[in-house]
């Protein structure tokens, strides 16, 4: 997993020899503000396919890109496919995409294909998180995204059998830990652990009805 440091100096490396430096990621993300301060000019950040077919860059020879980190692959795969169409000559890392974030949301796709609800424990204002929490609901299963046991609402387990718990990134293992008691000390009955994904618990049919 590549660390922030080496995409700032990636960023400044770039700058130097007179690019002008694509920051593929979300507006607004701490990690893309921070990239972004350590120069004081050329840095354009793309957070979309649409942002990627408009950025407008002077010396189309001139273009280098980096990556929010805590991206996975295929959130940035088809915005570098437009990048390279539009800058043949663009310079970037073979990837400084965290993977680990790719293998998480696949464990996730594994994890919602035996859960009838997923309980995602992370920040709101974590892409990795949210991203999870995305990927559940694309594979049809219903997901919430909390903070901690304090967010469980015990209305959600009315009808439902199986429930999965994951994490984003940088969530404490003590806040999941807390969301497994609460859910054993409401009648769930079983703890299985998933390779690759966090704890899957089992709840007796209609235990809240």
């Amino acid at each position: 997993m590549p660390l922030v440091g080496s995409v700032h100096r990636m960023v400044e490396k770039y700058h130097s020899l007179g690019h002008h430096v694509i920051i593929i990621g979300h507006h607004n993300h701490p990690e893309v503000e921070g990239t972004a301060g350590r120069v004081k000019s050329g840095v354009h950040i793309v957070a979309s396919v649409r942002e990627a077919g408009s950025v407008e860059i002077p010396d189309r020879k001139k273009v280098a890109y980096v990556t929010q980190t805590t991206l996975c692959k295929n959130d940035v795969s088809d915005i570098l496919e437009i990048l390279i169409q539009r800058f043949p000559d663009i310079k970037g890392p073979r990837s400084n995409i965290c993977f680990a974030t790719q293998n998480r949301q696949n464990a996730v796709k594994q994890l919602s294909r035996k859960s009838d609800l997923l309980l995602v424990v992370g920040s709101k204002n974590s892409s990795n998180s949210n991203r999870l929490k995305e990927v559940a609901i694309q594979c049809g299963t219903d997901a919430h995204l909390i903070d901690d046991k304090n967010d469980i609402h015990l209305e959600w387990f009315q009808g439902v059998e199986n429930v999965g718990v994951t994490a984003g990134a940088s969530a404490p293992e003590r806040l999941v830990e807390g969301v497994i008691e609460l859910m054993l000390d409401n009648g769930g009955n079983e703890v299985i652990e998933l390779e690759g994904t966090k704890e899957n618990i089992h709840f007796k049919p209609a235990l809240f009805a």
